[in-house]
């Protein structure tokens, strides 16, 4: 399987929306809320989201689409290829003036993470990878870092609310989980998990990041993720990054 294509493509499109999103950010967004507080969205995200469907629509007419921000077409679930899409990871910091906030790009081949792209438009750093292809940033060949003591990224939510509490080593909270796991691909943390659910769109380009390196990403029980579920969610959230560490933290939230 040759992604050289498909590579350059979501690569071009992660672009493209970044700079979309930094125009938003100019010109001064709104945000509404979805289902609470802490889930937002703008007419960024839509259009964002619409930028980049067309895109891959016109370079791949027989792949299947999913979307956070598009109605769901259960048409999808019929093909091999998927891409699944979240234009702003991170809205909430997006709106807020904050830099960690992402454009995320994922391609899953019968199920499983094989290509991922996912852009910082804030500080203009794109992460990039598939399948045979390395992963880059910006263009430039990175991966895993060799530390001993463990950087462990955590939602910047979930550690106010009560991860502060709990003396886990190492943790560093943040925004977006895309690049939180665009940042153990390029050896700034170690690995990652999450106290509440996530969706596919969240994950699935940083899990193709995680796993052309040799890591991984799973449901917080140890159930592997598939993607193009019907119900794209993940309830129980999740835990992963380079192999050893995430042996490590396994074995740190069991006690």
């Amino acid at each position: 399987m040759s992604l050289e294509r498909e590579l350059e493509t979501a690569a071009r499109l992660a672009r493209e929306a970044g700079a979309l999103l930094l125009a938003h950010l100019a010109r001064g967004v709104t945000p509404q809320q979805k289902t609470g507080a802490d889930d937002l969205v703008t007419a960024a995200d839509h259009e964002a989201s619409d930028l980049i469907l067309a895109g891959l629509r016109s370079a791949f007419p027989g792949d299947g689409l999913l979307s956070e921000e598009a109605a769901d077409n259960p048409a999808r679930l019929g093909h091999e290829r998927v891409w699944i899409i979240d234009p702003i990871d991170g809205t909430k910091e997006f709106t807020s003036g904050s830099p960690d906030y992402a454009v995320s790009i994922g391609l899953a081949v019968a199920g499983e993470p094989v290509l991922g792209a996912v852009y910082a438009p804030a500080t203009d750093e794109l992460f990039a990878g598939a399948v045979g292809l390395g992963v880059t940033r910006n263009g430039e060949p990175t991966g895993f870092s060799r530390r001993e003591g463990y950087v462990v990224s955590v939602s910047d939510t979930e550690f106010r609310r009560e991860l502060h509490a709990h003396d886990l080593p190492g943790m560093a909270p943040s925004g977006s989980i895309a690049l939180k796991l665009a940042r153990i691909a390029n050896g700034e943390a170690d690995v990652t998990f999450s106290m509440s659910p996530r969706s596919e769109w969240d994950v699935a380009a940083g899990h193709a990041l995680l796993r052309v390196l040799g890591g991984d990403l799973r449901r917080r029980d140890g159930r592997a993720i598939r993607y193009n579920s019907a119900r794209p969610h993940l309830e129980q959230g999740i835990i992963g990054g380079r192999a050893d560490a995430l042996t490590w933290l396994e074995g740190e939230l069991a006690a």
